[in-house]
């Protein structure tokens, strides 16, 4: 209920941003901007982003805006505590930054927020491990259930971002987090999709190695965002720019930019509506795609706030229907239209940039509504996964949490069994074996944390397990070897 209202008025407060920006004019941004006179243009972002860089140097924590990167290291080696002085400057400047122009989406700042509420309650409450990490996944769904109106989605996201393995106990929690965030979203803005298509049909099975270039191009799309954005943190820092400067040139370049490209500001789902529609010609979708591109990469390494999940969207609209075009205007009988590539390289580039492949399929799915894609989209979003994170090793959140020190192997075995439930862990003891009284014990609603720390300290290698409320009631056993089993899967999930 909290990361869900929280989402909510996160919404609200962009809404607010863009209303103040531009003269209590209108909330839809694209619409402010094509309006608005070539100065303001400029102005705006320019602007903002200097208040942005002051606020954020003055009042955010390592004065800089934290987001879905430090929710991982959170949930990999802090056992899901996430520092509750966080949480206000980062949403504020969040939401100010995509109200003001920046081309960033909302989804990482409804990650960070949704997980610090949910790690902030269970800090307060005390709770173990184990129940800290479920409750930050319960934020985490909750908050992009209710940013998106994709309650399956933020489910499997939550799940696919913060536990990285699924499992009965959680399933409950977190899906009912979820359907909480997606009902206060509907009951704030109503229940309809993002966009609605027309119904999309697949006209030819020869269209599936379309698909499939289509996802390795994709795969391009986000190493060029992943690149461009680092390299202009470096362009920033080798020109030793203030912190508190960098947001502001930015802005005054995305202005420069948006006198021409309007569409390339904010979170973009307003071109986005239009691209889906048909409104953009082909000429100008792939000027668009390269300005979009642009935008983001500015507004990421310059220390604007926000995620890369809607601008990935954006910038596969324009991608697919450039690719669309071309393929339609090549293959007329054979295309199922720019419209359908566009659904298709949305998840394509959206799953292989986020490194949430599945997560994106279904979040897609549920924004866009159309279902007779699916076979495409799988294909696509398959392809440009297996590039850009299998064969290239790379995406935009492991990119992050590497920048933060964190990298799979420097995962303690401590902090790797954080998350494990002894039950899953413990296995009968074989006939014949003898357990003697000294041996330690310890409970099954324990976690893997527990029973490394038990052997650490008795400098033994096995722990009996018990049942809950009986000690001596002995269930089975748990032994180094399969704390260090549990180690590896781990350290495979995480590579």
């Amino acid at each position: 209920m909290v990361a869900g209202a929280a989402a909510v008025g996160f919404k609200w407060l962009i809404d607010l941003t863009i209303f103040a920006a531009y003269w209590g004019k209108t909330t839809d941004l694209l619409e402010a901007a094509s309006t608005a006179v070539w100065w303001h243009m400029l102005l705006v972002p320019a602007l903002g982003g200097l208040l942005i860089g002051w606020f954020v140097h003055r009042f955010a924590l390592e004065r800089r805006v934290q987001g879905v990167p430090d929710v991982i290291t959170a949930s990999i080696r802090d056992a899901g505590k996430l520092p509750p002085r966080a949480l206000l400057p980062a949403a504020l400047a969040s939401a100010a930054s995509a109200g003001v122009g920046a081309s960033v989406g909302r989804e990482g700042p409804m990650v960070h927020l949704g997980a610090s509420l949910g790690s902030w309650i269970a800090q307060r409450l005390k709770l173990t491990p184990y129940d800290t990490r479920t409750l930050l996944a319960c934020g985490v769904a909750s908050g992009v259930a209710a940013s998106f109106n994709v309650p399956v989605g933020g489910a499997v996201f939550a799940f696919e971002i913060c536990l990285r393995r699924y499992s009965i106990q959680r399933l409950a929690p977190v899906a009912i987090a979820a359907v909480t965030g997606t009902a206060l979203n509907r009951y704030a803005f109503g229940d309809f999709p993002a966009w609605r298509v027309e119904e999309q049909i697949l006209i030819s099975n020869w269209e599936f190695p379309a698909f499939a270039l289509l996802g390795a191009i994709c795969a391009l799309l986000g190493l060029a965002v992943i690149r461009l954005t680092a390299l202009v943190k470096a362009a920033h820092a080798r020109l030793s720019i203030h912190p508190i400067l960098r947001p502001a040139l930015a802005g005054l370049a995305l202005g420069a930019i948006a006198l021409i490209f309007p569409q390339v500001l904010g979170i973009g789902y307003e071109a986005t509506s239009e691209a889906l529609r048909g409104a953009y010609p082909l000429g100008l979708l792939a000027m668009l795609l390269v300005a979009k591109v642009a935008a983001t990469a500015l507004s990421l390494g310059s220390g604007f706030g926000g995620g890369v999940f809607s601008p990935s969207l954006v910038i596969g609209a324009f991608a697919g229907g450039v690719f669309g075009g071309l393929a339609t205007l090549a293959f007329p009988e054979y295309s199922s239209g720019p419209t359908a590539y566009m659904v298709v390289a949305m998840a394509a580039t959206a799953g292989a940039l986020l490194g949430t492949p599945f997560a994106k399929v279904i979040i897609i799915f549920e924004m866009v509504n159309s279902y007779p894609v699916a076979l495409g989209v799988l294909v696509a979003t398959v392809i440009s996964s297996i590039i850009l994170n299998d064969v290239w090793r790379t995406n935009f959140f492991r990119a992050g949490v590497e920048a933060l020190g964190l990298r799979p192997g420097a995962i303690s075995m401590r902090a790797a069994l954080v998350d494990m439930a002894v039950q899953d862990l413990v296995r009968p003891i074989p006939e014949g074996a003898s357990v003697r009284a000294s041996e330690p014990a310890l409970s099954v609603e324990e976690t893997g944390e527990a029973a490394w720390d038990l052997m650490k300290a008795h400098e033994g290698d096995r722990v009996m397990v018990h049942e809950p409320d009986d000690p001596a009631a002995i269930i089975g056993m748990i032994e180094m070897s399969d704390l260090l089993s549990a180690y590896r899967r781990v350290m495979a999930q995480n590579a």
